[in-house]
């Protein structure tokens, strides 16, 4: 393949990857607390968002991200999603830079999706069956009347039973996907207790996708994806041509 084609096959690569995050991102945006990702290049990198809560590539990040062959990797927006409203007292919000933690067989894992509720133990879990950590340890809701304060301390029928474990990163972009809307902490963040935080009881945080918008992204990034296919075919038609016609002068 001639050097012409191969400085564009990273392009149409990154295109490619682009594409299956635009996808992913649609397919996650009625999943509750899940965060949208993106694809940086070395040449354009993300800027944060005004309250300096979305992922910051910064130099050693994309060292270690980027390929040889492929400059560019993903990166995971934490900007808010917007709240819902449902009444239902297992769904809590968390107003602020906060995340639940949640135990899994995997290990400790976080999460900004605050739809719960009370397995047959009655131990308050994620929507997987995952439980939510207070202080202490698993909570315990055996009663009635659930009430969660500002604070994150759990009342059962007017007694505290819990209060809910929130974690907070410095540098959240260290978090990794780990499926859903879960994320580990395996990447090097360092889980801390958050400045000022509000839990929101009776509502959730929603995905931070733009359905329309990925949409128009996506339409984009494919039109830009068939320009790099076609300039590729038509090389690599011109490159074969010249091959056989050099062959036929032999």
């Amino acid at each position: 393949m001639s050097d012409t084609l191969n400085s564009l096959v990273p392009g149409a690569m990154i295109y490619e990857m682009k594409l299956a995050t635009l996808a992913n991102n649609l397919a996650n945006a009625g999943t509750a607390g899940y965060k949208g990702s993106g694809v940086f290049q070395l040449t354009s990198l993300p800027e944060s968002d005004p309250a300096g809560y979305t992922q910051q590539v910064t130099a050693a990040r994309l060292s270690n991200q980027a390929t040889a062959t492929l400059p560019a990797g993903t990166y995971t927006d934490f900007s808010p999603g917007p709240v819902t409203t449902t009444g239902n007292p297992l769904d809590l919000y968390i107003d602020g830079k906060g995340f639940f933690t949640v135990k899994t067989p995997a290990g400790t894992r976080y999460t900004r999706n605050g739809k719960f509720a009370i397995n047959g133990d009655e131990v308050l879990v994620t929507q997987q069956g995952y439980p939510v950590m207070g202080d202490g340890g698993e909570i315990t809701v055996s009663g009635s009347r659930v009430d969660v304060d500002s604070d994150g301390n759990v009342i059962v029928d007017g007694a505290q039973v819990g209060t809910l474990k929130i974690a907070a990163f410095q540098d959240p972009g260290k978090l990794i996907k780990s499926g859903g809307s879960l994320f580990a902490a395996d990447g090097g963040a360092a889980a801390g207790t958050p400045e000022e935080i509000h839990i929101q009881q009776g509502a959730y945080e929603g995905a931070n996708i733009a359905p329309v918008r990925m949409m128009t992204e996506m339409i984009e990034v494919l039109r830009g994806y068939e320009s790099y296919q076609k300039v590729i075919r038509t090389l690599d038609a011109v490159e074969s041509k010249a091959v056989n016609d050099v062959g036929r002068l032999r």
